[in-house]
């Protein structure tokens, strides 16, 4: 579900522009006294009262819609049902409306906790909400215009500006200095609270890593003694089973000779003893 928050972006005295979204925000919860003629629906009695909106639970999505349009003459406000522009035409006899222009500054990260129903804001463990979509409107009215959209990837923290069929990647600071329209919140743990959940992830991991190894060192010994086995037949030479070629003998007069094997030599009795000649 998707909880929108209207937002008065000026002050009830004056059509000035308020500077930031909290102010706002805090306005809208702020108690409001009401006419001294106020009737209680449960005993009856009339009398001074004060009325107060807050949040009483945190929706996935909170969208703020920042209130930047003025109806009728005098530029004040119409109160509803008559909200839309062209309705209000219609009653005030008039052909349009005024945009408040300028910008306000809105954050990255919002805590809630402020904005709660009293006793509430501690049964909920996060109240941390985190921007990903500025919506922002180009025009001077509210019955035309044009509406750009910045979207945060969530999964690479990218900023990217869609404008029709036009994408772009941004870097946040351009983000922030759009002048919003909506601002679309989504609901993410604290900043610290991530950083400790991360930590204690990375230690858990870690400990079951230690014990795994620890537990394991028979396993590490039968591979270690599988190696050497297999080194160990790599170096064991292999038996030929084939049979080595004859050697050639080559006879001449009283000198044998044999190829392939040391020279033997034999001589006649009574002859003198000389190194034997290879021929060709």
């Amino acid at each position: 579900p998707i909880e929108d928050i209207g937002l008065e972006v000026t002050t009830t005295s004056s059509a000035t522009a308020l500077t930031d979204v909290s102010s706002a925000l805090q306005r809208f919860t702020k108690a409001e006294p009401l006419d001294a003629g106020y009737k209680c629906d449960k005993c009856g009695k009339t009398g001074t009262a004060t009325k107060q909106s807050r949040l009483a639970s945190i929706p996935p999505i909170l969208t703020l819609h920042l209130k930047r349009f003025r109806y009728g003459s005098d530029g004040k406000p119409i109160p509803p049902p008559a909200r839309r522009g062209r309705e209000v035409a219609q009653l005030m006899g008039t052909s349009g409306s005024a945009k408040i222009e300028g910008h306000i500054k809105f954050p990255e990260f919002f805590d809630l906790k402020p904005f709660m129903t009293t006793g509430l804001s501690s049964q909920h463990k996060n109240m941390y909400c985190r921007l990903f979509a500025v919506i922002v409107h180009a025009g001077k009215n509210s019955h035309s215009g044009h509406y750009i959209a910045y979207v945060r990837n969530v999964g690479k923290n990218e900023w990217w500006k869609m404008d029709d069929s036009r994408v772009a990647r941004v870097n946040l600071q351009e983000v922030f200095r759009a002048e919003a329209y909506m601002l679309l919140y989504r609901v993410v743990e604290h900043p610290v609270a991530q950083q400790l959940r991360k930590k204690a992830e990375a230690a858990t991991a870690a400990a079951a890593a230690a014990a795994a190894a620890a537990s394991a060192p028979e396993q590490k010994q039968e591979v270690k003694q599988e190696v050497k086995q297999e080194a160990e037949q790599k170096q064991t030479p292999v038996e030929s089973t084939g049979t080595a070629p004859s050697p050639t003998t080559v006879k001449k007069d009283s000198t044998t000779i044999t190829r392939g094997e040391k020279p033997v030599v034999t001589k006649a009795e009574g002859s003198v003893e000389r190194p034997a000649r290879e021929t060709e």
